[in-house]
């Protein structure tokens, strides 16, 4: 059992690519799963844990112990079968690497305390004490561009991103701390507040429309699906030329034909 410790741009889906490839070309068996549709994606052959296992599962700092602990005991029951002392080696004596970065999302424990938080993790777990933690400490992602200035500036970030995940920023009062955000990653106030991050994130929206890269490299998160639809309906508003909505289905149903939708 092994445990890949980084936080991000170091490197983690190209290690499980390299790692997959390699033990594939040698005819070994290897699935990689991951409980988000994205993430899954990122893998060769990925798929999403539940997919896979029937387990819900997503990046391990995040998954519950005790889900975690119900797999190792699945794989304990199935490689029984092959091996009668499976059943007293962690995971049926498989090979399981997991990774993800703690300064990330933990478990969600709704209504728990932070002692509830901590007691889900996977590090709580019996199982942790078997685990290897390697850890990954160069960002790979600084490698990629050529550009000096945009370096320094993408290393600045994560260097300040990295100081806020270990707690070395901010003054801490009553078990919560306040943490002062740089001017330069701030949004200017104003009465639109959409319209600013959006003139921000798509600068010159209309003219590259017909440019792949633009949208391909750029991207705007929100925290509620209230503020997506804000957002999509002002950059709607922004788009020259007529809309047409086009409604989807699973499956033909008569309620089909009185809502007037047609399968043609």
């Amino acid at each position: 059992m092994f445990f890949i410790d980084g936080f991000g741009g170091i490197g983690k889906t190209y290690l499980w690519n390299t790692l997959s490839f390699r033990f594939r070309s040698e005819g070994k068996i290897v699935l990689n799963v991951a409980s988000s549709g994205i993430a899954s994606l990122l893998l060769p052959g990925g798929r999403t844990a539940h997919s896979q296992f029937g387990l819900p599962l997503d990046e391990a700092p995040m998954i519950h112990r005790w889900g975690i602990e119900a797999f190792e005991r699945t794989m304990r029951d199935i490689m029984k079968e092959a091996d009668i002392g499976a059943s007293n080696k962690p995971f049926g004596g498989k090979t399981i690497v997991f990774g993800g970065d703690f300064r990330q999302i933990l478990p969600v424990i709704p209504k728990g305390s932070r002692a509830d938080v901590v007691h889900a993790t996977i590090n709580s777990s019996i199982l942790w004490r078997r685990c290897r933690v390697l850890r990954l400490t160069q960002n790979m992602r600084l490698q990629v561009s050529s550009k000096t200035e945009e370096n320094d500036s993408i290393e600045d970030f994560a260097k300040w991103i990295l100081n806020v995940g270990d707690g070395k920023l901010g003054k801490s009062e009553d078990g919560e701390t306040l943490i002062e955000i740089p001017d330069d990653i701030c949004v200017k106030n104003s009465k639109n507040h959409v319209a600013d991050i959006v003139d921000l994130i798509y600068p010159n929206l209309t003219k590259e429309l017909s440019n792949a890269n633009f949208f391909q490299n750029r991207a705007i998160l929100c925290p509620t699906l209230e503020i997506v639809e804000k957002v999509n309906d002002h950059v709607m508003s922004l788009i020259p030329g007529e809309y047409k909505e086009y409604l989807s289905c699973d499956a033909v149903t008569k309620c089909d034909e009185e809502l007037g939708i047609d399968h043609r």
